[in-house]
């Protein structure tokens, strides 16, 4: 037998019993009806007095029951009989003070909404429709006093509305005629009669559906709301189920709490059978864990790179295998358990590289007195925020090898540079060399034919070479200079704009030779800085060179422009420009890589070279902007100074 049984057996009581209540209210029935004949309103009176009591009466019953069976049945039971047999002293007060003439207004409404009669319905609808479910009373006892304020708020509303009397109390009806025969039809399969006992519900039900079929039928045709008969069968109705309640729950009430006990040993049973199951498959977990958590730590010492556990709020270690103690030469476990990781390794947080399922970084530690270097992968445990697996991988080998493979090829670099160097610088060395050899030997002949225009051009082109074999011999020895940090300035204040028109003065007619305009600007004549005038005449002399030796026609502009703090010299030219991949190597020394393309005009890549470290010695900085067949501009920063 289920709880829901269990509930269900509350509604029978013996029939016996249920006879003798019919004869009681056989008789009863036969006093009210004299005494209707007598006085109508005074018989109406105690038979509302009668269902009053019954209802205080049935409340007590089950109120002290509930004490000792915890039945949601009998808690919302009384608390609907304490709830209509206050209805009904309302309705009686109200209905005996209208006799008088006071609180008419009220009166009339009580009457109309025969609140009783709601209360009534909507305990026996809400009975039937849940006595097989699983509601809690509290939601019970909610939804009772939910629709009950819904039902009177409703019929209020209406009365205010205008809506006549004689329509909202045959409202009232037909809704209590639903409310009460819905759940009797969807209950029908519950038996009436078992053995020698009866549904009282049942009978409180249908009595309650009679009189509520009478009380509208004899509204509707009479057009008095005050039937005896209806009232004579609520009377019943509610004698009857409180004879019902004095026999299951007062004179018998062992079976009650027996039931109420029986049921709890068995929930009780219930329950301790499955803590039990429980507790055994909780065993067979246990003893299946502490294997698996065996054969998870043979595999862990066994694997082959070392591996440790730890717990990431204080980076202890709480697990390592035993390739983790063979490589950081730990003699026993003991030596590192509870220790922090960082103990041993310094983890280099620059490293740190997070992706989907673990976190890489690298790592350096002092193994018998040599550095080791490790990548190092750690991953959650079991998506566990607290412990992580790390795995080491040891890389020191591979990084002696990478850094081995670089400096060699860092040497074969070098040396092809070298090469390259020399190569270049034969051939700058040479060309110029072989060109004023043979203007010499054409002098003689030039002379004797008296051919001046001839002798100047060729004196001309001498000059040329002349100044690129100084300028090449100048950067080669200044390069050795930087290279031993014998090369020291002379810082003095000089007017900037001065030392820099004069170099430009001297190679504007072999700018024009070379069909280029050479163009001079100054935002101001004298700008002092403090500097080596003659590093500033080589670092000027460098750039034009180089813009005249790159550049095939157009102009080369020299522009000085300054701040109250600052002096800034730039250099442009439209020439063939300097590619972007170029321009991160373009101050490198013996790199011309990015113009090797150009066989007329080969450079042996120090003129970059000399002038950043030229204008670094002097304090300065400086700059370069430049893109393919664009031009090249180079800006030099000084800071400035004041006489």
């Amino acid at each position: 037998m289920s709880e829901n049984d269990e509930t269900v057996d509350f509604l029978y009581f013996n029939l016996e019993k249920f006879v003798k209540a019919l004869v009681v209210f056989c008789v009863l029935s036969t006093v009210f009806f004299i005494t209707f004949n007598i006085h109508p309103n005074i018989s109406i009176y105690l038979i509302n007095i009668i269902i009053t009591m019954l209802c205080f009466e049935s409340m007590i019953i089950l109120y002290t029951t509930t004490k000792f069976a915890n039945s949601r049945f009998l808690m919302i039971s009384y608390i609907v009989f304490f709830v209509i047999g206050l209805l009904s002293v309302m309705n009686i007060t109200l209905q005996i003070s209208g006799t008088q003439g006071n609180y008419p207004q009220y009166n009339i409404i009580m009457q109309i909404v025969d609140i009783s009669s709601i209360a009534e319905s909507i305990y026996i609808h809400i009975s039937l429709n849940t006595i097989n479910k699983s509601y809690n009373h509290k939601t019970l006892m909610f939804l009772y006093l939910l629709s009950l304020v819904t039902f009177v708020s409703l019929y209020i509303i209406m009365i205010d509305l205008g809506v006549s009397t004689r329509h909202v109390k045959f409202v009232m009806q037909v809704i209590n005629l639903v409310m009460i025969l819905v759940p009797i039809i969807r209950n029908k399969h519950i038996p009436f009669k078992i053995k020698n006992k009866v549904n009282y519900f049942f009978i409180f039900a249908y009595m309650i559906l009679f009189s509520c079929v009478i009380h509208l039928n004899y509204f509707v045709f009479v057009g008095k709301s005050d039937c005896l008969p209806a009232n004579l069968l609520r009377f019943g109705a509610y004698l009857i189920i409180c004879v019902a309640f004095i026999d299951k729950f007062l004179d018998k009430p062992y079976k009650t709490i027996f039931n109420d006990i029986y049921w709890h040993n068995m929930n009780l049973e219930q329950f301790n059978k499955r803590i039990y199951m429980k507790n055994i498959a909780m065993a067979k977990i246990r003893e299946s864990l502490e294997i698996r958590e065996q054969d998870y730590k043979v595999l862990f010492d066994s694997m082959p790179l070392p591996m440790a556990i730890i717990n990431k709020t204080n980076n202890r270690v709480m697990l390592a295998n035993n390739q983790f103690l063979k490589i950081f030469n730990i003699k026993s476990l003991r030596n590192i358990i509870n220790k922090s990781i960082k103990f041993l390794i310094y983890i280099n947080e620059d490293t740190i590289v997070y992706e989907d399922d673990c976190i890489n970084y690298d790592g350096v530690a002092e193994v018998e007195g040599k550095i080791a270097h490790f990548e190092i992968r750690e991953f959650s445990v079991n998506n566990n925020e607290e412990e992580s697996i790390l795995v080491f991988s040891d890389v020191t080998e591979k990084l002696n090898l990478q850094s081995m493979e670089e400096r060699i090829n860092q040497k074969k670099l070098e040396e092809k540079m070298r090469r390259t160097f020399l190569s270049t610088i034969s051939h700058d060395l040479k060309t110029p060399i072989n060109v004023i050899y043979s203007a010499t030997q054409l002098t003689k002949y030039l002379l004797e034919n008296d051919d001046i225009e001839a002798l100047k051009k060729y004196n001309l082109i001498n000059k040329d070479n002349c100044m690129t074999l100084i300028r090449l011999a100048n950067n080669i020895i200044d390069t050795s200079k930087i290279d031993f940090g014998y090369l020291k300035p002379q810082m003095v204040k000089h007017n900037i704009v001065e030392i820099i028109e004069e170099t430009i003065q001297q190679l504007v007619e072999y700018a024009k030779d070379k069909n280029l305009e050479l163009i001079f600007d100054t935002e101001e004549e004298d700008i002092y800085v403090l500097c080596d005038r003659n590093f500033i005449e080589r670092i000027i002399l460098n750039l034009i060179s180089n813009a005249i030796k790159y550049s095939d026609e157009g102009e080369i502009k020299v522009d000085i422009y300054c701040t109250e703090v600052e002096v800034f010299v730039e250099v442009s030219d439209q020439g063939r420009g300097i590619s972007k991949e170029y321009m991160n190597e373009a101050f490198a020394k013996f790199n011309s890589k990015d113009r090797s393309n150009i066989t007329t005009n080969q450079s042996s890549g120090l003129g970059l070279y000399v002038v950043k470290n030229l204008v670094e010695l002097q304090g300065g900085q400086v700059f370069i902007d430049s893109s393919n067949n664009k031009g090249t501009k180079v800006v030099i920063k000084f800071a400035r100074e004041y006489i």
